[in-house]
Parts: C-alpha cells; structure tokens; sequence
C-alpha cells in the first residue's frame, strides 16, 4: 500500500460512498427521528386518554400503561442509538479530546447488534477505572476502534467459512477488553482461532477494511500509537495525554 495517498487505492465508487456516507448518514438519522418523536408523543396522547376511560379497571389499566410504557422505552433507546449515529454524519474532527474508555464503550454498543445478527458472541470487558484521554479527536477515535473491531468480526467471519469448508466445529466469539495488559492505554481484540490456522491475513481483508485499517494505523502513529495484528487478534496502543488535540491536518 503507498503511503503518499491512501485515496489511490480506491476504487471511484468506494470514493464516492466515503463522500457521501456523512450526508446519507445525516439524512436517514433525521428521517428515522421523526417516527420516533411521532411515536412517543401518541403513547403519552393514548396513556393520558386511558387513564380516563370511566369504565376501565384497575388490572386494565395497569396493562394498558405497561404495554405503553414499553412502547416508549424501545423508542428512547433508539433514539439514543440514532443520536449516536448522527455525530458521525454531522460532526467535525478536530472538535475534542477522545477518551479511550467512553469511545470504546459507545462504540462497542453501536455494533452490537450486528454481531449478534451473525450469531457471534460478542464479550466487552472495561476494565477502566476513569476517563483515558489521548491526543486523537474523539469522532476519529471512535471510527478507528470501530474500523479494528469490524476487522474482528471480518476474521472470525472467515474463520468460520473456513471451517464450514472442512467440516469442522467453530466457536464464533470476539473479546474486546480495555485496560488489560501492558496498561490503561491500550485495548485488546481477541478471536478464537480454532483448529485450522490461516497465516496469510491479506487473502481475507476485503479491500475496504484493509484501506480502514490502514488510515487507522496512520492516524494513531501519527499521536504516538500502534496497531498490531496477530493470528488470534487486534491490539491498540495509544499515546495517553492530558494535553489539548493536535490536529489531523
């Protein structure tokens, strides 16, 4: 891969999601919060106006505002979760500071669910005991944790092809742990490797995740960190600091 521009490597239609994903992003997160708010203002409108149906029992009653208040809890959680998308569309780097512990967590909530519709056991363990400051703005930390744990999920994904291939048992699962060994700065990607051992990484990596990857390890050289990858997983290692971002330019 050169190091002058990574855009080289990009095929024109992967350069032109990467333009236009903030937008997308924006747009549908906008467009999914408005059902949303619409949703939970008619539960509040249906609760209010069966609370005071005369003929309604108590055991009813009670029901009735279980079943809403469900209702508006799964809402508020997506919400939140579309909140969260939206800082990726919208926001800009060189905004602030990111805290290794709060990226981490975000984002490990952020791509749950995908790991579960794959049927991949997903462990997160944070170990920290308070905020880890580093010198990377906090939406780039964000997408280069997110970028090493989609690589994870990418691995043990053909890993289990693999086995598939050869008849062979595969225990999908993926172990993201902060703060373990050699330090508070550092997060740890571990997957189970099975039986059949594949030495050649690069015959896997779809060329989107291996340009992500790249960006990801230039980003974090660049603040003093590193990304290493071995056989059964993924480790960062940051520069912790309590000084103001650098920039990215």
């Amino acid at each position: 891969m050169r190091n002058n521009d990574i855009t080289e490597e990009l095929e024109e239609k992967e350069l032109l999601a990467l333009m236009v994903f903030p937008e997308l992003v924006g747009g549908l997160s906008h467009e999914v919060a408005q059902p949303l708010n619409a949703i939970s203002l008619a539960c509040e409108v249906i609760r209010f106006r069966v609370e005071r149906l005369p003929a309604l029992n108590e055991t009813d009653l009670n029901f009735f505002r279980d079943k809403l208040a469900g209702i508006k809890t799964q809402v508020l959680m997506a919400a939140d979760k579309i909140s969260g998308i939206r800082r990726y569309g919208s926001k800009a780097v060189n905004s602030s500071a990111g805290d290794i512990e709060a990226s981490f967590l975000r984002v490990s909530n952020l791509l749950r669910q995908q790991f579960i519709s794959r049927g991949i056991e997903f462990i997160v363990q944070n170990h920290n005991e308070g905020p880890v400051p580093t010198l990377i703005d906090d939406v780039v930390l964000d997408l280069t944790i997110a970028e090493c744990i989609v690589f994870a999920r990418t691995r043990v994904e053909f890993l289990d092809s693999r086995h598939k291939e050869h008849n062979v048992p595969y225990e999908k699962r993926i172990e993201a742990l902060l703060n373990r060994s050699p330090g508070p700065n550092s997060m740890v990607i571990k997957w189970n490797c099975g039986t059949l051992r594949m030495e050649d990484l690069v015959e896997f990596i779809p060329h989107r995740v291996k340009i992500g990857l790249s960006a990801s390890k230039k980003i974090i050289g660049r603040f003093g960190g590193t990304i290493q990858i071995d056989e059964d997983g993924i480790s960062l290692f940051f520069q912790q600091t309590d000084s103001n971002p650098q920039s990215l330019g």
